[in-house]
C-alpha cells in the first residue's frame, strides 16, 4: 500500500508539472509539482548525551533547487541547499531557532554537556565554525587564520571535556590548484586519460580531497592549535581525553584498475605533540573497529578478531579460528564448521569492556577478557527470514 501511494503521488506530480509552472502552490484538491516542492523534510543532526535536546534541520524540497550538478566532482564546490536549524527540548517539544533564517549548514554537533551546539555555516564562499549557546541564544564564530579555510569535507568534533573543537583545514593555495585541475578536465577542448601516469586524471582530482590538516580550537582562549599538518587523510579520530590523534593515511601508489576507487591506507598515531608512529603499515585486508574512547580498537582479518590499543599495539586474539589447517576439498561439514568459527566486529559497548560480534550462526556478546561468548540472536537461514542489524547499545549496556 505504501509503495502504491508513493508511486501515485509521483505520477500526479509529473502530470501536474505544466500547471505548476504557471503559478504558486495549488490551493485546490489536486496535488501538483509545486505542492511537492513545499513538502518539508526534517532530519535529526544530533542528540545530547542526556537525551534532553535534539538538534534538527528542516527545509522544503524547493530549497534543493539551483545546485550546479556539473560541478559535483569539483572538490572545491559546495552545493548550497539551505535549511533551518532548531534545538528541540525532547520532554516538551519546545522549539528554539538556532539561526534566524534558512542557511547552508553542516555538521551540527552538541557539546558533551549539551549546552552548546557547534556547526559549520557557509558564507563568503567558505564554511565557518560557529558555536551557539543554548542558554543565552548567542553565537560565536571561530576565527580562521588568513590563507586557510575549513575543508569542504571536514568533520566537526568536541573533545570529551568540551574544552576544544576539532576540525580540518585547507590552504587557499590548495583551493586554487584543485579548481584549476577541475577546469582543465571539463573545459577542454580535449581531455586525455593516460594510463602511463600513476593515476588517471579524474582519480587524481578525487584524491586531492584527502589533503587537509587537523586543528583544535580552544573554547576558553580562542587559540587554534595545529594537531596534524597537511596530510592525505581518508579519516581521523581523537581519543576522548584529546591526547592522541589517529588517522588513516592514503598511501595508494597508482590507479587500481581492478577495484573502483581502490585505495590503500596505513594507520598512524600521534601522542600529544610527539612524533608520528605507524600502527599498521597497510590496512589492506584489515577491518578496524574503534571503541568509543578512541584509544582501544579491534581489528579483523580472515575471520579472526584481535584487540589492541594505541598505547600498546601488541594484539591479542579474542575470537575466530586458532589453527592454520584448512578443510579438505569436498569436506562440506568441515567447511561449514570452519565458517562458523569466523567472526566480524559489530560494535563496542560505550565503556569498551564488551563487544558485539557476528558469525553465520548469529549475533553474540563477547567478553574480551575471558573470550566467553553468548549468542543473543540466532540467524534464520530461510530466504523469507528478516535480516537484523544492531542500531544502538545504551550506555549502561543492559
Amino acid at each position: 500500500m505504501v509503495r502504491r501511494f508513493a508511486l501515485r503521488l509521483s505520477v500526479l506530480a509529473i502530470c501536474a508539472w505544466p500547471a505548476a509552472a504557471q503559478g504558486p502552490a495549488s490551493t485546490g484538491s489536486s496535488f501538483t509539482a509545486a505542492d511537492m516542492l513545499e513538502i518539508n523534510s526534517w532530519n535529526v543532526a544530533d542528540l545530547t548525551r542526556d537525551g534532553a535536546w535534539l538538534a534538527v534541520t528542516n527545509a522544503p524540497r524547493r530549497n534543493q533547487l539551483g545546485g550546479d550538478f556539473h560541478r559535483d566532482t569539483d572538490p572545491t564546490y559546495v552545493r548550497q541547499s539551505t535549511a533551518r536549524v532548531w534545538a528541540i527540548e525532547t520532554a516538551t517539544g519546545r522549539r528554539v531557532a538556532v539561526l534566524p533564517e534558512a542557511q547552508t549548514v553542516r555538521g551540527a554537533t552538541w557539546s558533551p554537556d549539551g549546552e552548546r551546539l557547534a556547526l559549520f555555516l557557509y558564507r563568503g564562499g567558505v564554511f565557518e565554525p560557529i558555536i551557539w549557546d543554548r542558554r543565552t541564544g548567542r553565537s560565536t564564530t571561530v576565527k580562521i587564520p588568513a590563507g586557510r579555510y575549513v575543508a569542504e569535507n571536514s568533520e566537526l568534533r568536541w573533545t570529551d571535556d568540551g574544552g576544544r573543537l576539532v576540525f580540518s583545514l585547507r590552504s587557499e593555495a590548495w583551493r586554487g590548484e584543485a579548481a584549476a585541475h577541475f577546469g582543465s578536465l571539463v573545459r577542454g577542448p580535449v581531455a586525455v586519460q593516460v594510463s602511463s601516469e600513476p593515476f588517471l586524471s579524474w582519480e587524481a582530482l578525487r584524491r586531492r580531497s584527502t589533503l587537509r590538516s587537523v586543528v583544535a580550537w580552544d573554547v576558553r582562549s580562542g587559540r587554534l592549535e595545529d594537531l596534524l599538518p597537511t596530510t592525505p587523510l581518508t579519516s581521523w579520530n581523537l581519543t576522548t581525553d584529546g591526547g592522541t590523534l589517529t588517522w588513516n593515511e592514503d598511501i595508494t601508489q597508482k590507479t587500481d584498475y581492478e577495484a573502483t576507487f581502490g585505495a590503500e591506507t596505513k594507520l598512524m598515531a600521534r601522542h600529544g605533540g610527539g612524533e608520528s608512529t605507524t600502527v599498521f603499515a597497510s590496512l589492506k585486508g584489515l577491518s578496524i573497529s574503534w571503541a568509543p574512547d578512541g584509544r582501544h580498537y579491534a581489528w579483523t582479518r580472515e575471520g579472526r578478531i584481535y584487540l589492541a590499543s594505541v598505547d600498546d599495539t601488541t594484539s591479542r586474539q579474542v575470537a575466530g579460528p586458532t589453527g592454520t589447517d584448512r578443510p579438505a576439498p569436498g569436506d562440506t561439514a568441515a567447511v561449514r564448521s570452519r565458517a562458523s568459527e569466523r567472526f566480524s566486529v559489530v560494535r563496542f559497548s560505550d565503556d569498551g569492556s564488551e563487544l558485539i560480534v557476528s558469525n553465520p550462526e548469529g549475533i553474540w556478546f563477547l567478553n574480551p577478557q575471558s573470550g566467553a561468548k553468548e549468542m543473543f540472536l540466532a540467524t534464520d537461514t530461510a530466504t523469507t527470514a528478516p535480516r537484523y542489524a544492531v542500531l544502538a547499545w545504551p550506555a549502561k549496556g543492559r
